[in-house]
């Protein structure tokens, strides 16, 4: 639990396998360390979508865009929560 390169892999295979709750506790503590991983922010994004806690995957992707607006799949992960909020 101390390696955050393998808490962050736990935490991207969770969400793989649709445990977002689990997940985020991984990526939330691998954050932590590293709060500006784009990579960690959207997969952040992710769990949170699948946990239906709109909102807060809007916020992620926002900060990983942040980061690095040069990656058209926040854009396009970004636009789901958009469309579910109408």
């Amino acid at each position: 639990p101390e390696d955050v390169h393998v808490r962050a892999r736990r935490g991207r295979l969770l969400v793989e396998l649709q445990r977002p709750g689990e997940a985020l506790a991984d990526i939330d503590a691998c954050l932590a360390t590293a709060p500006r991983d784009c990579d960690l922010l959207a997969i952040r994004g992710i769990a949170l979508s699948q946990m239906r806690r709109f909102e807060a995957a809007l916020a992620a992707y926002d900060a990983a865009l942040n980061i690095d607006d040069q990656r058209p799949e926040l854009f396009f992960n970004r636009a789901l929560p958009l469309e579910e909020l109408g």
